[in-house]
């Protein structure tokens, strides 16, 4: 060892060294093999081993960049060292070197793996050898790294891929499918081997039947392409989808990137949106109206309140029964209509004195229903059906009265051939409404009061106006079209909601929310532009 260390003289000491395991027997071999090798120009960084348990332990302890080995050894050879290196999987290059190796056993040897092999007596070709298989060895240490940079990136792009939330497909230029992600085959109820098997064409739903052509054929490199479509699924169903179409590199040559977003809960949203800001602008109209009514309300209160005071007066001073008493009697009859006309007005610009009180809903629409069957008459059936909860309200009872009274007599008046008026009461527990027409969750639990009738029923455009001030469908000089408003005025006034339910034909329900509340906790809702801002 000390001979073998003497010959390689300072090159131990060099930073970059071939890692050397030597298989070696006979020390004066081993000094020859390292002598050429310096000769040659490698520096090495050895170990000598030269048994099979040496061999093993030198493996398991260090990194080698190439063994050199005898061909045969006391109890050990060349090419079980071979077998051992490559049970442990260590791909590091082999070169068999030997004094009586022939030409059969070294086709042998190459064929099992040995890198090279060489005679004794010609170790001038010993450091060629191990530069050549050095290099060879890092040839293919970098085409595996790449190999294995290459999986994992092709493992990230398909995370990515589909872990989007929009289908995405590749599609050659004819507009095969060549991948599509998880969400692409849920979305359109196909398994990936079928969609492959597929053009885009077949999934793209359009009126033009070129939508797929126009496509491919506007897309740009860089450039995004927009379109708006549908996909088919399996069932038939078309699902709107906006389709954004981009031309990307793929393998060799190019290919074209299909994002479709499932557009349903936008449009659902942006017609949501629509509905809502429809409602703010009739609540602004309404309520511009309402504070103009209110105005004039008070100021023809005052003139009602002369005209009915001067009548009494006068009709002090005439003899009763005379054609002038008479007069005078439809001039009060006329002030005292006017008088309702007002306070109808004052009721729907919310300006109407009141006094709340909590009070059981319940208690209030029982009462209120003794005088119903008489303005009902005999063809109409009445139906009450009180929740057998206690709903506790805090408003005047004769609002109470106002709104049961006024929404009464317009489903009587929507049931000239007679039909069933159905009024029902129910405790908003759950923060939510079961009747048709939507949820009232935005304003917290308290009470519904529905009135239903199996009238003719409106149409869509008319029950949009239903609570317009002065809109009516009756007939001339049978209605102001202020019952409605009115009911509406009161309801804002005590932080509620109405919602009208109507098919034509088949008769309307118009529901009626308060919160619940007593003296100490009633509050207004939120208004619509707070729906808006959500």
């Amino acid at each position: 060892m000390t001979q073998i260390a003497a010959v390689l003289g300072d090159a131990m000491a060099e930073d970059k060294l071939v890692r050397l395991l030597l298989l070696e027997d006979t020390e004066d071999d081993a000094l020859l093999i390292l002598r050429a090798l310096r000769l040659g120009g490698v520096r090495v960084d050895y170990e000598r081993v030269f048994s099979r348990e040496d061999l093993c332990d030198a493996l398991d302890r260090r990194t080698w960049d190439i063994v050199v080995s005898d061909h045969t050894m006391p109890g050990f050879d060349g090419l079980t060292a071979l077998k051992c290196l490559r049970e442990k999987g260590k791909d590091i290059p082999f070169i068999l070197v030997s004094g009586t190796i022939g030409e059969e056993v070294a086709v042998k040897a190459m064929r099992v793996g040995v890198s090279d092999y060489l005679m004794k007596d010609n170790l001038a070709r010993l450091a060629p050898a191990v530069e050549r298989e050095l290099a060879e060895a890092e040839k293919r240490r970098r085409s595996l790294e790449v190999e294995r940079q290459l999986v994992q990136s092709e493992e990230k792009y398909r995370l990515i891929f589909d872990s989007v939330t929009d289908a995405m497909f590749i599609l050659d230029e004819e507009g095969n499918l060549l991948e599509v992600n998880e969400v692409a085959c849920t979305e359109l109820e196909r398994s990936r081997k079928s969609l492959l098997a597929m053009n885009m064409a077949e999934l793209a739903w359009h009126k033009d039947g070129d939508l797929v052509r126009r496509m491919l054929g506007e897309a740009r490199p860089g450039q995004r392409t927009l379109f708006e479509s549908a996909m088919l699924r399996t069932d038939g169903e078309q699902v709107p989808v906006e389709i954004n179409v981009q031309l990307i590199p793929y393998g060799r040559g190019t290919a074209y990137l299909v994002v479709a977003r499932n557009s349903a809960e936008r449009l659902l949203a942006a017609e949501e949106k629509k509905r809502l800001e429809s409602q703010l602008l009739e609540a602004q109209k309404l309520e511009a109206v309402g504070q103009l009514a209110g105005g004039i309300a008070h100021d023809f209160n005052n003139l009602l309140t002369g005209i009915t005071g001067y009548a009494g007066l006068a009709m002090m001073e005439v003899e009763s029964g005379s054609e002038m008493s008479e007069m005078l009697k439809e001039i009060q009859l006329a002030a005292d209509r006017a008088t309702h006309l007002t306070k109808q007005l004052l009721a729907f610009s919310r300006k109407q004195l009141h006094s709340p009180e909590t009070l059981n809903i319940n208690n209030a629409v029982s009462n209120t229903m003794k005088v119903v069957p008489g303005l009902l008459g005999t063809q109409i059936d009445l139906d009450v059906r009180l929740d057998t909860e206690v709903c506790r309200v805090y408003m005047d009872p004769t609002q109470v009265e106002q709104i049961l009274l006024n929404l009464v007599v317009n489903a009587r008046d929507a049931m000239p051939e007679g039909g069933r008026l159905t009024v029902a009461t129910s405790c908003a527990r759950t923060n939510k409404r079961t009747e048709p027409g939507g949820s009232w969750s935005r304003l917290g639990p308290g009470m519904c009061l529905s009135v239903s009738d199996t009238g003719v029923g409106m149409e869509r455009d008319v029950a949009e106006r239903a609570f317009e001030p002065f809109f009516t469908t009756k007939e001339r000089g049978k209605g102001t079209g202020l019952g409605l408003s009115t009911v509406y005025g009161i309801v804002k006034q005590n932080g509620g909601d109405i919602e009208v339910d109507s098919t034509l034909g088949k008769g309307t329900t118009f529901y009626v929310y308060f919160p619940e509340g007593t003296e100490n906790q009633g509050k207004a809702p939120a208004d619509i532009r707070s729906l808006l801002d959500r």
